[in-house]
């Protein structure tokens, strides 16, 4: 039997519109690991803003988390935590560069979230976290390094963001727009190379698994390189047109009517 490597991601794909994770999509995954799968959750999430969803699946696998940047395997002591941070130094220069047009801004990590101009609903839409461990401040009273950063930044200002970055460090840095109101736009930046598909291509070579029994479900901009790099990539009914144009195949049912659970069951036959 073919051993798959199947990664989900979790808001927009996993979820509902609601939030909320079917029993029917937590028996399906665990059906299908039951048959020797490997299935992983992939999100941007950091993993304090996701372990509970980990938990409810119960399935005893390693979690991508911070959009690649992050692997774990909780209670697996002899697994090597992956972390990929963005340096202090550029985290700072960054920030001093964007200062004056920044309108909100944050990172996290497991616990804490580090913030400029706090905003609990770009915190809670991005790290799902919304802790209660705070620390406000200007980045460059930071000494922290962060997996990735989010930016809302005032409109008038994007090209300049964006070209200072693309100039600044071409070979380390990357950006995804978030979309935008009459006011800002959100970014997110991130280390060039680091994606969710670089974290699986790490547990393909962990379990000796053949990159042609993959299977990726994603729905958004961060799932663009996983769906396009797995054998079998799969966009959302309900994601982003860019990534429905480069997947392998579109799922047939959104989020909110289990597209995950039933691909799975139709693919293995369940």
């Amino acid at each position: 039997m073919k051993k798959y490597l199947i990664a989900c991601d979790i808001d927009g794909t996993l979820l509902s519109r609601q939030g909320k994770l079917s029993p029917k999509t937590i028996e399906t995954l665990n059906k299908v690991a039951q048959l020797g799968h490997i299935v992983v959750i992939a999100t941007g999430r950091p993993l304090g803003g996701c372990l509970h969803i980990y938990n409810q699946i119960g399935i005893d696998y390693p979690i991508i988390t911070d959009n690649g940047a992050s692997i774990d395997y909780p209670g697996h002591i002899d697994f090597a935590k992956q972390r990929t941070y963005i340096p202090i130094k550029i985290m700072k220069t960054l920030f001093e560069y964007s200062k004056d047009h920044i309108s909100s801004a944050f990172f996290s990590d497991e616990t804490t979230v580090y913030a400029y101009k706090y905003n609990k609903n770009l915190e809670k839409i991005f790290a799902g976290l919304n802790t209660n461990k705070l620390i406000e401040g200007e980045f460059t009273d930071l000494n922290v390094e962060p997996t990735g950063m989010i930016f809302l930044i005032n409109n008038d200002f994007t090209d300049k963001f964006e070209s200072w970055i693309n100039f600044q460090y071409p070979d380390t840095l990357s950006f995804r727009r978030w979309g935008s109101n009459r006011k800002d736009t959100t970014y997110e930046v991130y280390l060039k190379h680091t994606s969710k598909a670089s974290a699986i291509n790490y547990l393909l070579n962990y379990y000796n698994i053949d990159k042609n029994n993959t299977i990726a479900f994603g729905d958004g901009y961060n799932d663009i390189e996983m769906i396009k790099e797995m054998r079998f990539g799969i966009a959302m009914k309900n994601g982003v047109q860019d990534l429905k144009d480069i997947s392998f195949q579109v799922s047939k049912e959104t989020n909110d009517e289990l597209g995950v659970a039933k691909y799975l069951t139709r693919f293995f036959d369940l």
